[in-house]
């Protein structure tokens, strides 16, 4: 029972952070090259940073979804509902 309401938030939190990640990243790459072939002085795509900071980004996110979702599964229902 538990472990549903946890797969479900956590699923559905997921979902929109791989989102957010997916569409982050193919704008950083779009930036990066409309910035280099303007002329402008810009090093090339770092490939470690940036995956260095998709997988910060990740982490944190997943972290984000988580700890809420675990905290959710410790409430009593009916209790929460009451206090409503």
């Amino acid at each position: 029972k538990t472990g549903n309401v946890l797969r479900l938030v956590v699923r559905q939190g997921a979902l929109q952070l791989i989102l957010g990640l997916t569409l982050g990243g193919l704008l950083a790459a779009g930036t990066m090259k409309v910035m280099a072939g303007g002329g402008l002085e810009m090093p090339p795509w770092n490939t470690l940073m940036a995956v260095s900071v998709f997988l910060m980004l990740a982490f944190t996110g997943l972290l984000a979804v988580f700890v809420p979702a675990w905290r959710v599964t410790k409430v009593d229902p009916v209790n929460a509902l009451r206090n409503e």
